[in-house]
Parts: C-alpha cells; structure tokens; sequence
C-alpha cells in the first residue's frame, strides 16, 4: 500500500509493516501432508505478491503470497516446501551462462528470430512429499 499507511495528515503515524491476521482456509489440491497450495482469508492488494504466509508466534515462512481473486478475500498462497525446492533448484544451476544470450543491441539490429520457433513438451518429474525440515 506504499507510504499512504504510513503517513496520515502529513505525520508519520506507522512505522512498521502492516500485517494481517488470517487463516488458512483450504488446501490444494485437497488436504493432506503435502499441498501445493492453499487459500487464506486475508484480503490483498495488487503487487502483494511474493509476501511471506508465516507463524507469528515463531516467524517462520510457511509459503509465500500468489494471487488473489478480485473483490473478494480469498487469497492464494504457495507452501514453503515448493518455494525451497524452486530455490534449491535454482541454487543448484549457479552459476548461470548468459554468454551465448543475445545482447539488447544485437537484437534491435536483427529483431527476426533465426531459426524457427517449435514448442517443445516438458513433462514435469512429480514431487515426493517434502520431509519435515522443508516446512
């Protein structure tokens, strides 16, 4: 919400994030030890996304903020375990190699792809279930 929270009749009035209470409203894709998503029933704003879901008795990340459904409070969140794995994933790959990427000028002088773009299917590897330290 930006400073608009922050500052009200020209004054500072907060000087923290604003945080919400909320609860868990269900899983997806059903409940169980591992969902790969779930809702909540905290209403958010646009640009929200990415915000961190966590306990606040401890401060620990139970997943992070995706999407939300206009004019409504239903919010969508992705566990924790995901978000780790896809970190992880990434992690792994590091150090990436941009040498063979084009630069921003070689493609305004050339801006016609060379070769013919094809689609190609990727078939995803399912998940185990995460273990209980990736929580």
């Amino acid at each position: 919400m930006g400073e608009d929270a922050l500052i009200v009749y020209d004054k500072i009035t907060q000087i923290s994030p604003l945080l919400r209470h909320g609860i868990i409203s269900s899983n997806y894709p059903y409940p169980g030890p591992s969902p790969h998503g779930f809702t909540t029933d905290i209403m958010t704003q646009g640009g929200e996304s990415g915000s961190p879901f966590f306990q606040p008795d401890t401060g620990s990340v139970i997943g992070l903020l995706d999407s939300g459904f206009d004019a409504t409070n239903v919010t969508i969140g992705i566990p924790s375990w995901i978000v780790k794995r896809a970190l992880d994933s990434c992690l792994r790959d590091y150090p990436f190699e941009f040498g063979a990427s084009p630069t921003l000028a070689n493609i305004m002088k050339n801006p016609r792809p060379t070769m013919p773009l094809n689609w190609e299917e990727v078939i995803l590897p399912a998940l185990p279930a995460p273990n209980k330290d990736e929580y």
